[in-house]
């Protein structure tokens, strides 16, 4: 259970009897309140597959894609053009 606490003039800490949404101080958090709140390390964790897929589709993918599209009709133009 997460509780209040703040430092004093000695830099000792001492428990406030505030609601976490009221702290001033700090919040001192146990392992469970830890685990289950979102910190930094969730930045790096694995992505998930279909997120990997659809950043790979768009920065790869559309852009060959785009490329090879063109690079087509370029042939196309260039081979009636020159008839």
């Amino acid at each position: 259970m997460a509780q209040c606490i703040q430092l004093d003039a000695q830099g000792r800490i001492d428990l406030v009897n505030q609601s976490i949404s009221d702290c001033t101080g700090y919040i001192l958090m146990d392992v469970v309140d830890y685990t289950n709140y979102p910190t930094l390390s969730a930045i790096f964790d694995i992505p998930i597959t279909s997120d990997l897929q659809t950043v790979w589709m768009l920065g790869f993918g559309l852009p060959m894609i785009v490329f090879l599209s063109s690079w087509a009709l370029n042939q196309v133009v260039t081979f009636i053009n020159s008839k």
